[in-house]
């Protein structure tokens, strides 16, 4: 098959032959496309990371189960309730470092760490608190810093708060966990409102004194005499 080389006295295509020739080269290519995705598999769909917990996220395999119930015989936890733990945990490799970093590092009793690690939904960020707040603030009770980190909806804040506060004021330990777990948030549009806070006893507003209406008293009515009909006159006889 002869190829024809186009030279300086060849006529130049017309448009109408530019257009045909695109057209064709683009319907190659998609040919092209086409047969290579029907030989090459397509891939999974993309696990995009959630912060929200999904059931798919999570598939524990036999060896977190096995690493979390080994770990919680270890700190001489019972054996049915580390098992009962472990079997119950959403990620039991989770739940077992929860529970070990809190007992060793918080100073709080294995069984009191299992009871708290197995409340929350994320027990590392409850074992981070624990160890952050013993870790840098020395007089802190283990006990009431464990109970309040369970509470706390946002343990790295409460956390933040909790010992930021403490190294800037030099308050008790006691005080700034109270006032660090009852300090929440405030919506931005409605701040400041009428109600004070720190939230304490609100006073009841005094009610102003009422003074009773005088009664109204109608006044008597006289009642209308009635007319008595005179009675007949006597008739004296005329003498003439």
């Amino acid at each position: 098959m002869k190829t024809s080389v186009p030279t300086l006295d060849s006529p130049l295509p017309t448009p109408h032959l530019l257009k045909a020739r695109l057209v064709r080269g683009l319907a190659g290519v998609g040919v092209t496309a086409g047969l290579v995705a029907s030989v090459v598999p397509a891939p999974l769909a993309i696990a995009i990371p959630s912060p929200f917990p999904r059931t798919t996220d999570y598939k524990p395999t036999t060896g977190d189960f096995n690493r979390c119930t080994s770990r919680l015989l270890e700190l001489k936890l019972p054996t049915e309730e580390a098992t009962s733990a472990c079997a119950r945990a959403l990620q039991p490799s989770y739940l077992s470092k929860c529970v070990v970093r809190v007992s060793r590092e918080g100073g709080v009793a294995a069984i009191d760490a299992l009871s708290s690690c197995r409340r929350v939904r994320r027990p590392d960020e409850l074992a981070s608190c624990v160890v952050q707040i013993q870790t840098k603030v020395k007089a802190a009770a283990p006990t009431e810093v464990l109970d309040n980190c369970t509470r706390s909806l946002f343990p790295d804040r409460f956390a933040d708060c909790v010992v930021g506060t403490t190294q800037a004021a030099k308050l008790p330990p006691t005080d700034v966990i109270n006032t660090c777990i009852s300090g929440g948030y405030f919506p931005r549009e409605v701040d400041p409102t009428f109600i004070p806070y720190p939230l304490t006893s609100v006073e009841t507003p005094v009610q102003p004194e009422i003074t009773p209406a005088p009664t109204y008293t109608p006044p008597a009515v006289t009642p209308t005499p009635t007319p008595t009909t005179p009675a007949p006159s006597e008739v004296i006889p005329q003498k003439y």
